[in-house]
């Protein structure tokens, strides 16, 4: 989807929702709109849009006035009112006077207020990106006081407003340590997922363009698809959960311990599918790892291997499970063929 098709889609999704909740006060409707603001700058920019444009069309109920225009309101009206009572001159005009003298601080309060209600701009956003190239890990200060760390070949981008905290893991793998904020969410997509969080730690890792897979080391996290939607998972500490075919999985239980292993340069593997551990060697290696033996041939692994010890892990992995590597050439690259050793024939 380009960016202008992009933006028109959330400038039509925030006008239904402006225009669903027209005349309708429930907590049900305030809160799909503060779920839509919440999700990202642009939607928040886009329903700030919608309601002014409702607004313009005669269809909202108008704002009441500020204390800078209440101000000007009351001054006009004395004076109308002692062109046909003189003999109030004195009185009102201590009034007035005091009105005058304090018309500074109201205007500068109001002008305070809305720069906190603003709406972001894209001057408003400050926009970073952070990545690291295959045998590189990285870690991250950012400007909230939060910090990423990025495993090999990851690329993550930072959306910061006042309002929000927005990122995006393009590729990779990242463990997200987030200062605490409740006034603004930390948000991040991957995929078709958004993890919410305000502070905690918990690690992401993109399968694929439209897949990722979030695990919780520290406080709660709320895992929700891209797409607005009532669907979504909360997560504590432990609790993991994979996101696939634009659909939640089931939550899953694993040790927190091992969910940062990746940043000693090891990897932990307890009752792991053998192909899922293969899979896994391949984001480390040199070169592709293609498993080609059956499901009923998936023995459970239990294992610690280095990172920057691939190989080791293979031939270790080829004794313990009497499997064949054969190398193979396809272009410029090298690929390592995993299948099970032909069986022995019986003297």
């Amino acid at each position: 989807m380009t960016t202008a098709n992009k933006s028109q889609l959330l400038a039509e999704q925030a006008f239904a929702l402006v225009q669903a909740a027209e005349g309708e006060a429930s907590n049900d409707a305030k809160a799909k709109i503060k779920e839509f603001s919440q999700l990202s700058v642009e939607h928040e920019a886009a329903l700030k849009k919608a309601q002014l444009e409702w607004a313009l069309l005669g269809q909202m109920t108008i704002a009441p006035l500020d204390t800078k225009q209440k101000a000007k309101l009351f001054i006009e009206r004395q004076c109308v009112s002692l062109r046909d009572q003189p003999y109030r001159l004195i009185p009102v005009a201590a009034i007035l006077l005091i009105a005058v003298m304090l018309l500074p601080l109201f205007i500068s309060s109001n002008e305070v207020q809305n720069q906190t209600l603003k709406t972001p701009t894209i001057a408003d956003i400050e926009t970073k990106k952070f990545k690291t190239a295959y045998g590189q890990q990285k870690e991250v200060k950012l400007s909230d006081g939060s910090t990423v760390f990025l495993n090999w070949n990851t690329v993550i981008e930072t959306r910061f407003s006042e309002s929000q905290r927005q990122l995006t893991l393009l590729k990779g793998e990242a463990l997200f340590d987030v200062a605490k904020d409740t006034k603004r969410p930390f948000i991040v997509a991957a995929g078709n997922s958004l993890t919410r969080a305000v502070g905690t730690q918990f690690n992401i890792r993109k399968l694929n363009d439209s897949d990722s897979h979030v695990a919780v080391s520290e406080g709660i996290v709320e895992v929700r698809l891209s797409q607005l939607q009532s669907d979504k998972r909360t997560l504590t500490v432990n609790q993991g959960i994979t996101v696939s075919n634009n659909a939640l999985g089931e939550l899953e239980s694993f040790d927190a311990k091992l969910l940062s292993s990746w940043r000693e340069g090891i990897l932990v593997f307890e009752n792991k599918p053998l192909s899922q551990v293969l899979e896994e060697l391949d984001r480390y290696s040199a070169y592709s790892i293609d498993d080609r033996f059956s499901d009923n041939e998936d023995p459970l692994v239990s294992a610690t291997y280095f990172i920057d010890q691939i190989d080791n892990a293979l031939s270790s992995l080829a004794f313990s499970f009497d499997l064949k590597l054969k190398t193979e050439r396809k272009g410029q690259h090298t690929l390592i063929a995993v299948e099970a050793a032909a069986p022995q024939r019986p003297n």
